[in-house]
């Protein structure tokens, strides 16, 4: 039988689109399995602390607030993307906030999939195969409010890998552009993009594929400052921005650290402990295998011959993974390590066996990380402890929303609301430390800069905000008097003693309450100048 050109390309026709049917396939079941984790939990579990420091900044924004020079924030870009959507919703609840949070879920589920799709060499098998690592995505994929994070390491995978695949100048100004992108997201994660970026270009010239690096980086730098220029535009109009961002680096240099740390809860702890706890021992078995994972790359990338296996994906997986390990250490507990797992997971499953003969080891891989992930990135999401604890989840009103809270996070809207109805002076309410939150509830200004004040500040600042409270004529002042981290420095009444002594002296504080002793209320006016 003679094969005419036209039957062959009749038949190459047939295979791209059944490969293009394919890979659509996958990409529209990732999507609905991180959907589904999503809707899920859409109206389960809420935070006073860390998701209202990003819903309260975004209702700010749309007052006409601007992020770190009115309040303080996250940088420009999350608030920027979150207000837009709000916007568009026409509602400024949490539950508009979280449908944002769950479409970003989504894309960075369906970008690290696809990533080991394109790494695994998946592409002439069933689209079925995409399940059991887009269930591992999607099950790290958590803390809510942290997906925007989540979701940057992802896309610096992608983007650092887009680049190795053909290193000209057209993609490294795309990368810039990226990494300018990522830094109006958070400065954090443009310092970590690019740290991993020269890892990778190290590994280019290093092996002689990056011959004019001049230009390549000339490229880069150009992409870099087109992508932050909404940062640059913000500086040059913005009365008061430049100052502002300033002061939020030379805090950070006060603080003397990112972060407050927490001691890393290493695996063999847990083993000496009288009642080993399952999930923080695999936990700390995920901190060791960051370390590993970090260790045994570098030693790859720095062998003179590349191995067969080595794809793009992983190679970029490894450059990105040692910066977001830095995060993951910042401070160790679950949810930062969320964030250097993802890397780790995209290059793991990259490499696991992208030698065409073991085909076994990769169908294995998957399903074995899920396994080991479950008992500790469960804790993660509010609807675990619901499924645990669901007799005592009750239905609560947040604003115009209803949501299921736990009796902790319950008890404590509770406490606000009626605070609120006992209070009979006029003017604004100040929360601290762990409550902003509460503003939104009151729908209210915050009266001071800093509303999340966990840490110790300078006098100037202290001084500055009871410059603000008094311009304010609180009425109400609200101190959780507790300690952060089991550690009484960082205790409201340690870490911002001058403020809370202008509070003892210029407002009454209330007898405590046998129901919540930890809180103190002081009532106003204020009696003092």
């Amino acid at each position: 039988m003679t094969v005419t050109a036209s039957s062959l390309c009749r038949e190459s026709r047939f295979d791209g689109c059944a490969a293009w049917l394919r890979h659509l396939a996958m990409v529209l079941l990732a999507a609905v399995i991180a959907f589904a984790t999503f809707l899920a939990e859409r109206h389960w579990g809420f935070g006073l602390a860390d998701e209202s420091y990003l819903w309260y900044g975004t209702q700010r924004l749309l007052q006409g607030e601007v992020p770190v020079r009115d309040f303080m924030s996250y940088d420009l870009g999350r608030y920027a993307l979150a207000g837009a959507w709000m916007w568009l919703e026409g509602d400024s609840g949490i539950l508009a906030l979280r449908d944002l949070l769950g479409l970003v879920t989504v894309v960075g589920v369906v970008l690290a999939s696809m990533l080991v799709v394109r790494a695994k060499r998946l592409d002439g098998e069933s689209a079925w195969r995409i399940v059991p690592v887009a269930l591992l995505f999607a099950l790290w994929m958590a803390p809510r409010y942290k997906v925007f994070d989540l979701t940057a390491s992802i896309v610096l995978v992608a983007g650092i890998s887009w680049m190795l695949a053909r290193p000209n100048r057209a993609r490294f100004f795309g990368l810039g552009l990226l990494i300018g992108l990522l830094a109006v997201l958070g400065r954090n994660h443009g310092v970590y993009a690019v740290m991993a970026t020269g890892l990778a270009c190290a590994w280019l010239i290093r092996h002689g594929e990056l011959p004019c690096w001049w230009r390549a980086f000339g490229s880069l730098l150009a992409g870099l400052a087109l992508g932050y220029a909404p940062v640059w535009v913000g500086m040059l109009l913005i009365h008061g921005f430049v100052a502002a961002m300033w002061q939020s680096v030379l805090l950070m240099f006060y603080q003397g650290a990112t972060n407050l740390p927490l001691p890393v809860p290493w695996p063999w702890k847990s083993l000496s402990a009288s009642h080993p706890d399952i999930g923080t021992l695999i936990a700390g078995c995920f901190f060791v295998g960051l370390l590993m994972f970090d260790v045994t790359g570098v030693l790859l990338l720095s062998l003179r011959k590349r191995s067969a296996w080595m794809s793009p994906v992983f190679i970029a997986a490894v450059c990105t993974s040692i910066p977001y390990t830095h995060y993951a250490f910042s401070r160790a507990n679950i949810s930062h390590l969320s964030h250097g797992v993802m890397p780790m997971l995209i290059g793991l499953l990259a490499a696991c066996n992208g030698i065409q003969s073991q085909t076994a080891r990769r169908y294995f891989l998957p399903p074995l990380l899920l396994a080991l992930s479950m008992p500790t990135a469960l804790r993660l999401h509010p609807r675990y402890d619901a499924l645990q604890y669901g007799d005592h989840w009750r239905r609560v009103s947040i604003g115009a929303d209803a949501l299921m809270l736990s009796p902790q996070e319950a008890s404590s809207v509770d406490l606000i609301e009626h605070l609120r109805s006992t209070n009979h002076a006029q003017g604004p309410v100040f929360f601290a430390p762990l409550w902003p939150g509460a503003y939104s509830l009151y729908e209210q200004r915050s009266p001071v800069w800093e509303i999340l004040p966990l840490v110790m500040r300078p006098i100037a600042l202290q001084e500055e905000e009871i410059a603000r409270l008094r311009a304010a004529r609180i009425s109400m002042a609200v101190i959780l008097d507790t300690s952060i981290d089991g550690r009484d420095v960082l205790r409201y009444r340690n870490n911002h003693s001058l403020i809370f002594d202008y509070l003892s002296r210029c407002l009454t504080l209330r007898p405590p309450s046998l129901e919540s002793p930890l809180v103190l209320v002081f009532d106003g006016p204020l009696h003092c100048n």
